[in-house]
């Protein structure tokens, strides 16, 4: 099983008392790096997004599980 990895980004905003603090904000689903790093670098040259990188996927990144309804018969 190959290492899935997601892409970040840093932002700065204001915490109590007016403090900043940085956050980690996940703008991409765990995918393979290969495609992760293409996917960074098209996001870095043509769309300009600032302070993204890319780090290791944890058990918390990935989607959660819904339970699908079941349609109601009349």
């Amino acid at each position: 099983m190959s290492d899935n990895y997601v892409i970040i980004q840093n932002r700065i905003e204001n915490g109590p008392e007016g403090t900043p603090i940085i956050k980690e904000v996940l703008l991409a689903y765990p995918d393979t790096k290969q495609n992760a790093s293409k996917r960074l670098l098209k996001w870095q040259t043509m769309l300009e997004v600032p302070n993204i990188r890319l780090r290791r996927a944890t058990k918390q990144d990935y989607r959660k599980a819904t339970k699908k309804q079941k349609k109601k018969k009349k």
